[in-house]
C-alpha cells in the first residue's frame, strides 16, 4: 500500500523558496526510510520554470485554486484518507481553505504556518489581520488534526490558539566534500529577500558605518530576491558611500549557494521575525557562524552558545560584525566545527523525516516504524515536545460547513503577508 504526504503550497516561486523547499526536501528520505511518496500542489501560475525538484517528489501544478477544482483533484490523484496525510505550508490563502475541506472529508490535516501567526508578523496590518484571523483563518485551522510549529517560541506562541502543536523544525543536510575555506578575506554572507522585514537596510548601515568596510580583510555578501524595490535603495547607499566591500546580487542556489557558503565564515540575519530560517541550518551545516537576532526564533544557538546577537538596529548590528571579526583564527575554526556538529546531529534531514513519520503514522493509525528501529533509540530533544495525546483526539470528523464548500475565494491580500 502506497501512503502519501500531499504538500499543499501557495507559490512555487523562487521568492517563496524557503517554504516549499522546506516542505519537501525531505522526500528522498521519506521514500527510502518510510516508504512515504511525497507531493507538491502549488497553483501554476507561480512557478518559476527553472526550478527543477528532486525525481522522488510528484509535481500536481493547479490551474486554479476552487474547491470545484479541489473536488476532482480528490478523484484524479485517488486519494484515500486512509493512505493519504495532507500538509498545508502558511496561511491565509487558499491552503487552509483546501485543508478545512479536505478535514470535514475525512483526511488527517497538518496545518503549518511557518511564522505567519508569530506577533510581529499578526502586528502588520494588525486589525484586517485580526479580523480574519477570528472570523476565518483560525476557525477553518483550528480542525487541523495537529499544527506543526518550525520553531520552538513559535510553538510556545501557537499554544495560545490551538491546542495540538507539535515542535518539528526544518532541517537540512550537506552534501559530504572536503573543501578549504578562503582564510582571507573574513567574508559575512546574507542569504534572504530583501524585503524590510529582514532588516537589510539597517544592516548595510550598520556595515558602512563600520572600519570593516574600509579594510579590504573584509567583505560583506548579500544575495536574495528582491521585494518592494529594497535593492536599488540598498545600493544607492553603497555607490554614494564609495565601498567595494559590500556586494548585493541575485539570489542563489543548489551548487551556487553552497559555493558562497564555503568561501564565507560569518552568516547573518537581523530579522524582526521568522518561523525558522532553514537557511540559518544550511549555512551552520557548512560551518559558517550565525549573527541573529532573537526574532529569528532560534533560542537553541544563544543557549549554546554558538551564535552572536545581531539585533535589529544598526548600532546592535555593527557592534556584532565587529566582534565576529575580532575572533581569533584559532577561536573562530573551533567555533565553526560547534555549529557543524550541531546542525548536523538535531537538524539534519534524516532527524526531521524520521520525526515525520512518525508523527503522520500515528494520526494515520499506522506503525511506521523505520526499516531501522534502533534509529528511534535516540531521539533528540524534538522529541520533548512531542506529546501523542495531542495528536487528534477527536472521535468524530467535523462536519462540513456553507463556508467551506464555496468556492468563493476568501483570502488576505498578497501584500498583507509579509
Amino acid at each position: 500500500m502506497r501512503f502519501r504526504v500531499i504538500n499543499i503550497v501557495d507559490s512555487f516561486a523562487k521568492v517563496n523558496f524557503g517554504i516549499w523547499n522546506a516542505a519537501v526536501n525531505t522526500a528522498p528520505l521519506l521514500a527510502q526510510n518510510h516508504e512515504l511518496v511525497t507531493e507538491l500542489w502549488y497553483p501554476a501560475q507561480t512557478q518559476d520554470h527553472d526550478i527543477e525538484l528532486m525525481a522522488e517528489i510528484i509535481e500536481r501544478p493547479l490551474p486554479e485554486t476552487s474547491l470545484k477544482q479541489l473536488r476532482l483533484l480528490v478523484k484524479e490523484a485517488g486519494l484515500q484518507p486512509a493512505t493519504d496525510i495532507i500538509v498545508t505550508h502558511g496561511a491565509w490563502r487558499y491552503p487552509t481553505r483546501w485543508g478545512a475541506w479536505l478535514r470535514s472529508q475525512g483526511f488527517k490535516w497538518v496545518y503549518t504556518p511557518h511564522g505567519m501567526l508569530e506577533p510581529w508578523s499578526m502586528n502588520q496590518k494588525a486589525l484586517l489581520k485580526s479580523f480574519y484571523f477570528t472570523s476565518i483563518e483560525g476557525p477553518k485551522s483550528r480542525k487541523a488534526s495537529g499544527v506543526r510549529a518550525v520553531g520552538k517560541p513559535e510553538r510556545e506562541n501557537l499554544l495560545e490558539h490551538y491546542k495540538r502543536v507539535v515542535f518539528i523544525p526544518n532541517g537540512h543536510s550537506p552534501k559530504p566534500s572536503n573543501f578549504a575555506r578562503p582564510q582571507e578575506p573574513i567574508q559575512f554572507v546574507y542569504l534572504a529577500r530583501f524585503h524590510p522585514k529582514k532588516r537589510p537596510l539597517q544592516l548595510v548601515q550598520a556595515w558602512l558605518a563600520s572600519p570593516l568596510s574600509q579594510d579590504i580583510g573584509f567583505r560583506l555578501v548579500m544575495a536574495g530576491p528582491d521585494e518592494e524595490n529594497t535593492r536599488a535603495g540598498l545600493e544607492k547607499l553603497i555607490t554614494d558611500a564609495g565601498c567595494t566591500s559590500l556586494v548585493v546580487q541575485d539570489p542563489v542556489y543548489g551548487a551556487e549557494k553552497v559555493k558562497l557558503l564555503r568561501q564565507s565564515h560569518f552568516f547573518i540575519l537581523p530579522s524582526l521575525s521568522e518561523g525558522f530560517p532553514t537557511s540559518v541550518i544550511e549555512a551552520m551545516s557548512e560551518g559558517l557562524i550565525p549573527l541573529l537576532s532573537q526574532g529569528c526564533n532560534f533560542p537553541d544557538v544563544f543557549e549554546h552558545k554558538l551564535a552572536l546577537d545581531s539585533g535589529t538596529h544598526p548600532p546592535t548590528i555593527q557592534k556584532a560584525i565587529e566582534e565576529a571579526a575580532s575572533i581569533a583564527p584559532a577561536r573562530r575554526a573551533e567555533w565553526q566545527n560547534r555549529c557543524l556538529k550541531y546542525a548536523l546531529a538535531n537538524y539534519s534531514l534524516e532527524v526531521v523525516a524520521r520525526h515525520q513519520a512518525f508523527w503522520y503514522g500515528t494520526l494515520l493509525g499506522l506503525t511506521m516504524l523505520p526499516k531501522k528501529e534502533q534509529d528511534l533509540d535516540n531521539l533528540p530533544e524534538i522529541q520533548d515536545t512531542f506529546d501523542l495525546q495531542t495528536a487528534d483526539p477527536e472521535t468524530a470528523d467535523p462536519q462540513t460547513t456553507d463556508a467551506e464548500t464555496t468556492d468563493q475565494e476568501t483570502s488576505i491580500p498578497k501584500d498583507l503577508t509579509p
